[in-house]
């Protein structure tokens, strides 16, 4: 009781035993099992409550929000907020954008706490974006008070805190989001799952009631599904009606009434597919496929394949042909049957192509009278000739090496051709 209830003294601690218990006891009885030394009680007294003990003593009107950072595919920065009710550990709302400002923060506030609310108060950072002007309009127009952390302080928003940790945990670690409205569905689904069908460990553990649960996040479809028809999930047999399908289990299982879903549905694995994709998307909006061969060929397919891959998973020509298959990489490009000689072919494919590239990525970044900028390469390769190796510089010191010059056109930072000579 002196522990929970620091600003209590001995007297009070007594008193509060002989009314509310019925043990009586002295203020000096009290002092013999007092937790601290009477010597250092004038230390140890404080005149208010701990932090903790105020927020578990308001958890049901106090309001806490984060932001955090996910990274896309395209390595593009995410920004997350969270507003959070520290009572129910419910969700209320959740967005994504990619330049967070302060009227953009008291939008979501706007739309997460409605005007008629039992909310006193709200926890939050001294992030830049909480401005001053924010929080006072979120004193006037929403009508709380806001608590700001101390610096360097997380602990102080530990609740929110920690709701973030296991968005990571359970869903931004497991799924690369592709855009922003990508992440934004990924959070609705599982913003759902969090506010109804995940136990949480301070209720009980426990479901959230259902009287709790926000309209704005209804919960997912698996849970509704096992609301409506609790036999399916309640580990007895289940009665199936007639149906048409009559591929879902083997001949054997059909013939019986009571099937169990183990014997109904078999589970099959997929392949990876969201970072060839991100990939692929990103060559095709490039244009590489097309400056590699106006029409799609196998050569080109399997030269594209061979950049992808490279991307994903750098390793030999014969690793490729084996590594792809564990994606969908060889089945979006139909590459399937690719051997190592293959690609031997379509890089020398590719290698008679090298001047047509090379003419139209200069078409794409080169103007007449721009300034072209060249660099040798530090190592030497294969080539016979160069008028402008007497200007680069070998690092190994070899004489009748080749190497490489490549241009690039210093506007656009694009690359616009590249060769090889011997020095």
């Amino acid at each position: 009781m002196a522990r929970e209830n620091p600003t209590w003294g001995q007297a009070r601690v007594a008193d509060e035993l002989s009314l509310k218990l019925g043990i009586f006891v002295s203020p000096r009885t009290m002092r013999k099992y007092w937790p601290w030394q009477p010597n250092n009680d004038h230390r140890n007294r404080v005149s208010t409550q701990h932090w903790a003990t105020f927020v578990r003593n308001h958890a049901d009107a106090i309001v806490a929000c984060d932001f955090l950072v996910a990274v896309t595919a395209r390595f593009q920065f995410l920004y997350v907020l969270v507003i959070l009710e520290l009572g129910s550990r419910r969700i209320l709302h959740c967005n994504v954008t990619t330049h967070p400002t302060a009227e953009w923060t008291l939008q979501q506030f706007r739309e997460a706490i409605p005007d008629e609310n039992s909310y006193g108060f709200v926890i939050h950072d001294r992030d830049a974006i909480f401005s001053a002007e924010l929080d006072e309009e979120l004193v006037r127009g929403i009508g709380v008070r806001v608590l700001r952390t101390p610096p360097q302080s997380p602990q102080a928003n530990a609740f929110c805190e920690r709701q973030l940790g296991t968005m990571r945990r359970e869903c931004l670690d497991f799924l690369i989001p592709i855009n922003e409205r990508h992440l934004r569905r990924m959070l609705r689904e599982w913003v759902g799952h969090y506010n109804s069908g995940r136990p949480h460990s301070s209720l009980g553990p426990a479901f959230r009631p259902q009287s709790q649960l926000s309209p704005r996040h209804p919960p997912p479809r698996r849970l509704a599904r096992r609301q409506q028809n609790p036999q399916a999930h309640s580990g007895q047999p289940l009665r199936l009606a007639p149906t048409q399908n009559r591929n879902l289990a083997p001949p054997a299982a059909r013939r019986n009434s009571d099937l169990s879903p183990q014997d109904l549905f078999r589970t099959q694995q997929t392949l990876p597919h969201g970072h060839v994709e991100a990939i692929l998307s990103t060559i095709r909006k490039l244009g590489l496929d097309a400056m590699i061969a106006a029409k799609r060929c196998h050569e080109r397919d399997l030269v594209v394949a061979m950049i992808a891959e490279r991307l994903l998973d750098p390793c030999s020509k014969l690793a490729t042909t084996r590594q792809w298959h564990a994606i969908t990489l060889a089945e979006e490009l139909a590459v399937e049957d690719a051997t190592e000689d293959d690609l031997y072919q379509a890089m020398d494919w590719l290698l008679e192509r090298k001047p047509r590239i090379e003419k139209k990525l200069a078409e794409r970044h080169l103007v007449a009278g721009s300034l072209v900028l060249y660099d040798v390469s530090s190592s030497y390769y294969e080539g016979r000739s160069c008028t402008l190796a007497q200007f680069g510089h070998d690092r190994d010191g070899k004489k009748g090496r080749p190497i490489i010059v490549a241009l690039s056109n210093p506007t656009t930072h694009q690359p616009a051709a590249g060769t090889t000579f011997a020095r």
